[in-house]
């Protein structure tokens, strides 16, 4: 539900938002559907939005899941998540600011419940029909309350600052790469960092980081490889996406037809033909690479990812 002390509010909508060069063209579920966003024409810099979820009884940890589109040059623009423990202040457990691009990314977020406990002491007989023996107990009486959720977008310094979520869910138990701490004096050690790649080419064929083989048709975009997990806010942000086509009129069978790659700001296309492009989002306009870097990725495409 919305918050009731605001003027500025999320809006439901369907299709491209009104500004351009800012918000979703479309949903991210179908393609067709609906999603919420924030009207940044319509509202000042630093103008928030909140989107609050209800308090229920839990029977252990959940996952709050969601895909959001932040795309515009506003750098003040954001979206956090908080959560409220037993009617406490609200604590940011997620973040992100700034322009991610023209498209839905996803993210999870790992939330924990609260318990109320009370504990009340006595005796109990161990046979009430001849009274003889008894024994101490615990009564525990008490119940599990899952936090609140809180959604806030800020909208940025400039107008084209829409910020968009869609499909917002939670499920049972953490998200996957939680790790969880058994004690506060329990240390865990990374061992040494390795090297795993995920390698993309041909009519097409995926190989993922864990040796698995995907032979995925159409004309859709992967995301291949870009931060995730609990510890993903304290990483560089950088995505790494192929995108197939059909050739030929043939629609039977797919090719890749570039793979781009986000970090810092500015996307790296690497296309079919060996045709290598950077495009600064600041300055949104491509610089060409020499033939020399493209003859390199002529074959085939190859993404390594570092890992601890």
């Amino acid at each position: 539900m919305q918050s009731d002390t605001e003027s500025f509010d999320w809006t439901r909508h369907k299709g491209p938002t009104s500004s351009s060069t800012t918000g979703p063209s479309f949903d991210h579920t179908t393609g067709e559907g609906f999603f919420i966003y924030l009207k940044s024409n319509e509202a000042n810099r630093g103008d928030v939005a909140h989107l609050l979820s209800p308090t229920c009884a839990s029977n252990g940890p959940r996952c709050f899941r969601f895909w959001y589109h932040m795309y515009g040059v506003a750098r003040t623009m954001a979206l956090h998540v908080y959560v409220v423990l037993d009617g406490g202040s609200p604590e940011l457990v997620w973040s992100e600011t700034g322009n991610h691009g023209d498209r839905w990314k996803k993210a999870e977020v790992s939330i924990a419940h609260t318990g109320r406990l009370q504990v009340n002491e006595g005796v109990r007989s161990t046979d009430l029909t001849r009274n003889v023996g008894s024994l101490p107990y615990l009564e525990l009486i008490g119940d599990l309350v899952f936090p609140q959720i809180i959604l806030e977008g800020v909208r940025g310094e400039d107008f084209r600052s829409d910020v968009a979520v869609d499909d917002i869910y939670v499920t049972d138990g953490y998200c996957p790469g939680h790790v969880i701490t058994t004690t506060a004096s329990t240390t865990t050690s990374a061992g040494p960092p390795t090297s795993e790649s995920c390698v993309v080419s041909g009519d097409p064929h995926y190989y993922t980081f864990d040796q698995q083989a995907h032979h995925f048709m159409g004309n859709c975009t992967y995301t291949l490889s870009q931060p995730c997990g609990p510890d993903s806010l304290l990483l560089p942000m950088f995505n790494v996406e192929a995108t197939n086509e059909h050739r030929g009129g043939n629609t039977q069978v797919s090719y890749i037809k570039s793979v781009d790659v986000d970090v810092q700001g500015i996307r790296i296309t690497l296309e079919k033909g060996g045709t290598v492009k950077v495009q600064c989002e600041r300055r949104g306009r491509n610089i060409p690479i020499a033939s020399l870097l493209a003859s390199l990725f002529s074959a085939s495409y190859q993404v390594s990812k570092r890992c601890s």
